[in-house]
């Protein structure tokens, strides 16, 4: 992402990431785990779960498609 650590926590963080994630892949923010964080700007590694309500090679696509 390119933001600061900093601006990326003020703005809502972890939760806010996986809220708008969620909405962006229609899925439950109960499938998105977030990892790890790390800065150079914002570096985030994440798993999103599938509830079988779509393929997975739909969600790996729509991953890449919103980030």
């Amino acid at each position: 992402m390119d933001t600061t650590l900093q601006e990326y926590e003020n703005g809502g963080g972890n939760d806010q990431f996986i809220s708008t994630m969620a909405t962006n892949l229609n899925v439950e923010p109960s499938l998105i785990e977030i990892t790890d964080v790390r800065e150079g700007s914002v570096i985030l590694t994440l798993n999103v779960g599938s509830d079988g309500s779509q393929p997975l090679d739909d969600l790996e696509s729509q991953v890449h498609s919103v980030l």
